[in-house]
């Protein structure tokens, strides 16, 4: 898990945190870290704070501010979405990116810079300044539409939304003590599909598992028949009996007495068997 400072997030799927790769601190204020992502996977992002004070953690998807939420003093909380009413949210998806030869789309550059990227900024709130305002809809705010196909962002995804759901939320708009410019802790998650994450030597590749379907087709080791038994038995015997021969002409080459008999070198090898939510504005 990400932590700088006094702030730590982590993405959640399917109940579990997913892992993060090439965790990097740039200074006491910014940490980015790699994660992997998959096609209409949906996910959260759990936010922890043990900071003194009310602070806010806006998430800024693929460039633009897509939604904010207070954190009391030693808590944390969860992210599940953005929010579309005072009742309903849409939560994160991964989905892939849509590329196209318009050439009015590689000017655009804003538009495919950032794409994927999750950014938290954690702001400091200025204590008793918040309030409670009328809901809005931010889920404007995500883009879904096609880049350029020489972006270089072939392969990857983009962050969009799912069906909405249901979650009363209250909005309040408060005042910061910090600027989103110069936020007091910026936490970093670079998603890209697994496979480029390996290609890229940020994930180690997974050593192939032995195929299933080749160990089946491989013959089993052959039982020799009775005749080649016996053959081999004697071979075997006739080996003893050479090593036999040649440890008694070393004994008598050497000093007369007892022959001291050595283990032969031959062996038979045996045979082996088979909390309260409270979203913030951008403001």
């Amino acid at each position: 898990m990400p932590k700088i400072g006094k702030f730590s997030a982590h993405i959640v799927v399917d109940g579990k945190e997913v892992e993060e790769y090439g965790l990097e601190e740039s200074d006491e204020n910014n940490i980015t870290c790699f994660i992997p992502s998959a096609t209409d996977q949906t996910f959260s992002i759990n936010l922890t704070s043990d900071y003194h004070e009310d602070v806010g953690f806006n998430a800024y998807m693929d460039g633009p501010w897509v939604s904010g939420q207070m954190c009391r003093p030693r808590t944390n909380v969860c992210m599940l979405g953005v929010r579309q009413s005072g009742s309903l949210f849409r939560p994160f998806t991964f989905g892939a990116l849509e590329l196209t030869d318009d050439e009015d789309a590689l000017m655009n550059k804003s538009a495919w810079s950032d794409l994927g990227c999750i950014e938290l900024r954690v702001l400091r709130i200025v204590q008793g300044s918040h309030h409670v305002i009328p809901s809005t809809n931010n889920t404007t705010f995500i883009s879904d539409g096609p880049v350029h196909e020489r972006s270089k962002k072939s392969g990857s995804h983009r962050i969009k939304l799912g069906a909405p759901q249901h979650g009363v939320r209250e909005v309040v708009s408060v005042a910061y003590r910090d600027t989103v410019q110069k936020p007091f802790a910026r936490i970093r998650f670079l998603y890209r599909p697994k496979g480029l994450l390996q290609a890229q030597g940020i994930i180690p590749s997974s050593p192939k598992p032995e195929s299933r379907k080749r160990r089946k087709e491989e013959p089993h080791e052959e039982k020799p028949s009775p005749a080649e038994r016996r053959k081999k038995e004697e071979r075997l015997k006739a080996l003893r009996a050479e090593a036999e021969s040649l440890e008694a002409e070393l004994g008598m080459e050497g000093s007369p007495g007892r022959v001291k008999k050595e283990s032969s070198p031959v062996r038979i090898r045996p045979s082996t068997g088979d909390n309260d939510i409270i979203d913030l504005t951008e403001d």
